[in-house]
């Protein structure tokens, strides 16, 4: 009996002192390549072993937002489709690839194309924010007319809020039934991007959610993703917006003019 005790004590040692297995690598948030002298961005959505985002070169242009799905890692490989939608038609493009030495070397699958090594872009870290002077509160919004019923296709355009280098620009497609796409401001760098997903409209209510992996208030709140809810009167799209799930949270109201090249 002692005997037999000792070895299942030996078993369950080995076993339970085995080196625990490898995690997937970590791809979230966003990636660069430079490629024939055009920059291609990234911007990852990881879930565990699957992945969505989005793709984009002329960031700030809608036609050239493509949305990432389908995405799988499998240890140092992962594979994903592009969705592009330039002249009004989806079209899937299918890539794979390596992850290794800080860097996803792709390949497009089916394709005599130049691969495209991407380079994470760490965020910087947020300076100190300084003591904001006094100043009046903002006048309160004025809505031009009553909220007027809307739907995925008349809400798919670019809508633009502020003007300038950080003016935001809110990019919307219609992709299954739901409404997809970016927002960007500057729209040069994946640090101040956010994919758009799940947005519905629901007779004059419109919601959408932003992806927030390694950008925005990352230090403050962790991984999240901003409910964005707003009404359109007269080409303009006001928006009020929390972290989903934790009203109260980073809140934002903004007014969108738009849309444009819808």
């Amino acid at each position: 009996m002692r005997k037999r005790t000792a070895i299942r004590w030996l078993v369950a040692l080995l076993f339970g002192c085995a080196a625990p297995a490898f995690s997937q690598p970590d791809i979230r948030g966003g990636w660069i390549a430079d490629v024939d002298g055009v920059r291609h961005i990234y911007i990852f959505k990881v879930r565990d072993d699957t992945f969505t985002g989005t793709h984009c070169t002329r960031c700030d242009e809608r036609e050239d937002i493509s949305i990432v799905r389908n995405g799988r890692i499998s240890g140092a490989r992962l594979s994903f489709s592009v969705l592009s939608d330039r002249d009004g038609r989806w079209r899937e493009q299918r890539f794979e690839g390596d992850i290794g030495d800080g860097q996803i070397h792709l390949q497009r699958v089916g394709a005599e194309s130049a691969p495209e090594h991407l380079v994470r872009v760490e965020p910087a870290p947020p300076a100190p924010a300084a003591a904001p002077a006094a100043a009046p509160p903002p006048a309160p919004y004025v809505a031009p007319g009553s909220p007027e019923p809307q739907t995925l296709e008349s809400m798919a355009g670019t809508w633009i809020s502020g003007t300038g280098a950080r003016a935001q620009i809110l990019m919307l497609k219609v992709l299954d039934g739901q409404l997809v796409g970016l927002i960007c401001g500057p729209c040069d760098s994946p640090v101040t991007m956010a994919p758009i997903e799940d947005g519905s409209v629901d007779g004059t209510r419109v919601e959408i959610f932003t992806v927030h992996e390694d950008n925005g208030r990352i230090a403050q709140y962790g991984r999240y993703r901003n409910d964005i809810v707003g009404t359109v009167a007269k080409h303009q799209l006001r928006i009020d917006s929390h972290i989903d799930g934790r009203p109260g949270e980073n809140e934002a109201h903004m007014t969108f003019i738009g849309p444009i090249g819808n």
